[in-house]
């Protein structure tokens, strides 16, 4: 665990052989999850940080008429409840749900931003990656929202894979999700979805084959 926990932004230049006097001092507790199992549920208050140490978890939000819309896919090392932790009177406006079978590891949010007794070293350290982890969450809400706001299906397609070419800094990405996922995080229809994708391929803009989309290069045949 504590390999994982060493590349979580949340210890960034924190050794991990500090790692584990470290928990004790945040209260750490840790929970096991089956895919699917609601970890929290909208509406919930929380007053601690989730780590996700094995698997891979769903950010989603519902609406009136039982929509669901996926705000974020995360994985090892990726925090959540980081927001609405330090605001202990605000409800959660989303649920977290398991994508598959997970281990989560929680702290106590007051004492990760308030310095111990023992005045730990790391604590400063801690504080500043928090403030560095709100601010990255807030670019990752603003890209998706760069693809929300696209007028047609099509266009917020191209939007998200061109964002995640440059995450994962190649032309042949892997999605995390599964397509239906990938319709709930894009906010639209899933057929309609995959009526613009199979366009797509066949304009030869890109391929699929299963969970990886490739994009295609362009030739360009106007020399000569």
């Amino acid at each position: 665990m504590e390999q994982i926990l060493s590349h979580c932004p949340l210890f960034r230049g924190i050794k991990e052989e500090d790692l584990e006097g470290m928990l004790g001092c945040l209260s750490a507790r840790k929970e096991t999850y089956a895919s699917r199992d609601t970890i929290c549920l909208n509406g919930d208050r929380m007053d601690e940080v989730g780590i996700i140490v094995e698997g891979e978890v769903l950010i989603v939000r519902d609406d009136f008429e039982g929509r669901r819309a996926i705000l974020a896919h995360i994985g090892p090392g990726d925090v959540f409840g980081e927001t609405y932790g330090c605001l202990p009177d605000a409800e959660l406006p989303v649920s977290v749900e398991c994508a598959r079978d997970c281990t989560v590891l929680f702290l106590n949010y007051h004492k990760v931003l308030t310095t111990c007794d023992a005045s730990c070293a790391f604590h400063q350290r801690l504080i500043e990656n928090m403030v560095v982890l709100l601010a990255e969450k807030n670019v990752r809400l603003n890209q998706k929202l760069e693809c929300l706001e696209k007028r047609t299906t099509r266009e917020k397609i191209l939007a998200y894979i061109n964002q995640e070419q440059e995450k994962q800094k190649t032309s042949r990405i892997k999605l995390p999700f599964s397509k239906k996922d990938l319709a709930d995080y894009l906010c639209v229809d899933r057929s309609g979805m995959m009526v613009e994708l199979r366009k797509l391929q066949t304009e030869g803009v890109l391929s699929v084959e299963k969970n990886i989309i490739a994009v295609e290069e362009r030739q360009d045949n106007s020399a000569g």
